[in-house]
């Protein structure tokens, strides 16, 4: 076993330079006091209510009247039926292999940009 007694002299000898007087304190506001920052921006926050409350008023709108309820279902199973159809469901599964073929080739800067994390 190697004996460390002179090399933790000399550590102990080296010169320390001084931290700066607020160096705690820029710590602390920079981490625990500081305002977290908002998970989304007003943008965003108006944009989401807005497809909420488009949603409330069709909802509404729907429900009130039963003749478009039973119209509205129709539409939504003639497009159920269109989008189960074999060629657009090859032209989406050639849509996602594009994406990502471009996004390997890119080494996926692409998705990155899309879900990146803020700040």
């Amino acid at each position: 076993m190697e004996d460390y007694d002179e090399l933790d002299r000399a550590l102990f000898a080296l010169p320390l330079a001084t931290p700066p007087a607020d160096l705690r304190a820029s710590i602390l506001n920079a981490t625990i006091y500081a305002e977290p920052a908002a998970p989304f921006a007003f943008a965003e926050i108006a944009g989401i209510g807005a497809v909420l409350a488009f949603a409330v008023w069709l909802a509404a709108y729907v429900l009130s009247n039963p003749a478009l309820s039973s119209t509205l279902v129709g539409q939504i199973g003639t497009a159920l039926r269109l989008l189960s159809e074999g060629q657009t469901l090859a032209w989406l599964a050639a849509g996602v292999a594009v994406v990502l073929v471009a996004n390997t080739v890119n080494d996926g800067f692409a998705l990155q940009r899309i879900f990146r994390k803020r700040p």
